[in-house]
């Protein structure tokens, strides 16, 4: 149940989170104006959710036990996703310092 719940919280904070990527392309803030409040609230609950998930989907039952060919590359699956709530983490941080990439920050986000 927790699974589920998370999933949708993820599910749609990410879809906001998108729309409002797609809507600062479309009209950029200009540099001296303040942080979007909403923008960072959703970003920290996607992070948040996608975090939680990982914990929640992880296959506790085969680590440790990664002899076969299929429990390492379930393990390695589900190290790697965790390439996107890392690249959000660190596009989030590093807001300030990443701004001449932020399109690709997006795009290595989705």
């Amino acid at each position: 149940m927790l699974m589920i719940l998370n999933m949708g919280t993820y599910a749609i904070t990410d879809i906001f989170n998108d729309l409002g990527a797609y809507n600062g392309f479309q009209n950029p803030a200009p540099a001296d104006a303040p942080a979007d409040v909403g923008a960072s609230f959703l970003s920290i609950t996607n992070i948040i959710s996608s975090f939680i998930g990982q914990w929640l989907s992880a296959p506790y039952d085969i680590f440790g036990q990664t002899t076969t060919k299929a429990r390492k590359l379930t393990a390695a699956l589900w190290g790697l996703n965790f390439v996107s709530p890392l690249s959000s983490l660190i596009f989030f941080v590093g807001s300030g310092e990443l701004s001449q990439y932020n399109k690709l920050g997006v795009g290595v986000s989705c």
